[in-house]
This record gives C-alpha cells, structure tokens and sequence, in this order.
C-alpha cells in the first residue's frame, strides 16, 4: 500500500516534479524531496524552479549550508533577474542572513531583491521585511550600514486605497516599514488612523477588525523600536502577538516582527537590570 512519502512513476515533466517535490517539502519528506530534486536537476541543471524547489528543502530540512552554497551557484550560473529566481535570490539573502554571513546577504538585497520590489508587487512585503530583519539583527544603522529603504517608498503608496479597502496585512506592515526607516510620520499616522476607522465600524468582512487591530499595533510597536522606545514597543508587539496567526498561514512571514518582539523585550530587560542599584 502506497504512502503519502511515495513520488509517481510517471510524469517525468519538470514542472509535475517541481510540484512533488515541493509537497514532499511540505510533508517534511526530505530524503524523497531530495531524490527528486537531484532528478530535476538530472534533466536540466539549472532550472529556476529546480533551484526553487531545492532551496526551500534545505530550508526547511535546516542545511542552510548547502542551501547557501547551491543558490549561490545557481543564481551566478543563471540570470537572478529572471521569473522565479528573483524569489530564489531573496531565499538566498534570508538564509545568508540567518549563517551570519550578512556582507553576502545585504549584498544580494541590494543587488537583486530591493531593486525588483520596486516594480513587482508580490516581492514587496518579503524584501521589505527581510531589510528589517536586517536591521533588528544590527547589521544597519546600528552597526553604521544604510540600507536602502528609500528605495522601498513607493510615491503615492498609501497601503490603503480608501478608508474602508481591506489591506493585506503582511503589505501595510511592509509600507509602515518604510515609511518609519525613512522617517515619513505624515503616511505612517494615516495607515494608523485608516486602521482606527476601519477598527471602529462594521466592516462586514469576517476578522478585518482584529486583523486591523493587530496590524496597528505592530506598526506602533515597530515605529516604537525604531525610536529606541523598547519598553513601549515590547508592550504594543506584545498586545498584538495573539493576533499574529490570523495575518499568514506561513509563520515565517512574520519572523521580522517576532525578531523585533524579541529584541524590544531584551532590551527593555537590560534597561530595567541596569537602574536597578547596585
């Protein structure tokens, strides 16, 4: 009797293999995922959506090391500029990020994943959110690096087109990202108040008011963090957490605002131990 592990005897077209392979991901089937990775790469070695598929296994599997290392080589083998590998290149930056190797990763953001947010929409919010994870990490101001969040202020850009459109969380947190690193109070108090609005009457939309209220939060507490505030930061992010999973269905979309969370609340630890007297 088959297992759900098993891969099909048929169906040698890549693009059937990709999609296996990625539910094997899913299915934390690794060593099958794997197999049928190097497969794809059997039929052809650089494949973007081969390459897709591989660099989500070594994310998910944890061997962020042979991830690092294959998306390098496959991005220097290829056009990173092209269809699916802009998203590969921003996996590549995450996991740079994540071994420390943060000249490699700020230098792919600003190469690739930065430069085409600007003009293609669904990279917005994961290349936006991965530039501040880079800054809660210390590898920007903090360590006398400016990354390019001026960049990532789109004229005009609201998040919200009107003052009841349901804005897609992970999107408004993003824009509030930038508007704060670029010092724009003016755009970043009228998503707060759209949500205030919004928040207040009935929208009719199942869960829009506490997705509202949660996004809110977090752009106070992420303005709060950019400020220094870290004990008023640490209060908002933390009133927000229990809304956290309604806004994704994939947790690690939200790893900048948990980094953030983390580090508000150290910091807010060390100021407390440090008044207190010796």
């Amino acid at each position: 009797m088959p297992n759900e592990c098993d891969t099909p005897t048929h169906g040698e077209e890549i693009e059937a293999m990709v999609t296996e392979a990625m539910r094997l991901i899913g299915l934390r089937c690794f060593a099958d995922a794997r197999s049928l990775v190097e497969r794809i790469e059997g039929f052809d070695p650089v494949n973007n959506w081969g390459a897709h598929a591989r660099i989500h296994l070594h994310i998910d599997e944890g061997s962020l090391d042979e991830g690092a290392t294959r998306g390098i080589a496959h991005l220097t083998a290829t056009d990173p500029f092209e269809g699916i590998n802009v998203h590969n290149a921003m996996h590549l930056a995450t996991t740079l990020l994540d071994l420390g190797r943060v000249d490699e990763s700020v230098a792919w953001q600003e190469r690739v994943v930065v430069p085409v947010a600007e003009t293609m929409p669904m990279q917005y919010p994961s290349a936006t959110h991965l530039l501040w994870r880079t800054e809660v990490a210390g590898h920007g101001r903090a360590s006398g690096r400016a990354l390019p969040w001026e960049v990532l202020v789109r004229p005009g850009a609201t998040a919200l087109h009107g003052p009841d459109d349901a804005p897609d969380p992970l999107e408004a947190i993003a824009h509030a990202m930038a508007w704060i690193a670029n010092g724009d109070g003016a755009r970043r108090e009228a998503l707060l108040g759209a949500l205030m609005h919004r928040g207040l009457k009935d929208s009719g939309q199942p869960g829009a008011t506490a997705n509202d209220t949660t996004v809110a939060q977090i752009v106070e507490g992420l303005y709060r963090w950019w400020e220094g505030d870290f004990a008023e930061a640490a209060a908002a992010l933390s009133a927000a957490h229990s809304g956290f999973g309604a806004l994704t269905q994939y947790p690690g979309q939200l790893a900048a605002i948990e980094a953030t969370l983390d580090d508000a609340r150290a910091r807010a630890q060390g100021a407390l131990m440090e008044a207190v007297p010796k």
